[in-house]
């Protein structure tokens, strides 16, 4: 589902040219068809992926101890 200010076109063809780049069009998972994408516009865009690595493997990147 695209943002604001983004349409549906930009958030395929981005995710498309993404997927056809040199070492990434290779992975397993793009190959099989089971590569998805995040649109997330932000200035944050390094926090947000670090939200979803401990959302999806917290075991692997839990919280830094504080």
């Amino acid at each position: 589902m695209p943002g604001t200010q983004t349409t549906a076109e930009q958030v395929s063809a981005s995710l498309k040219l993404l997927l056809s780049r040199k070492g990434i069009s290779t992975l397993k998972a793009v190959e099989a068809g089971r590569s998805f994408g995040i649109w997330y516009h932000s200035s944050c865009n390094v926090l947000a992926v670090q939200f979803f690595a401990r959302v999806f493997y917290p075991q692997k990147f839990a919280a830094p101890d504080a």
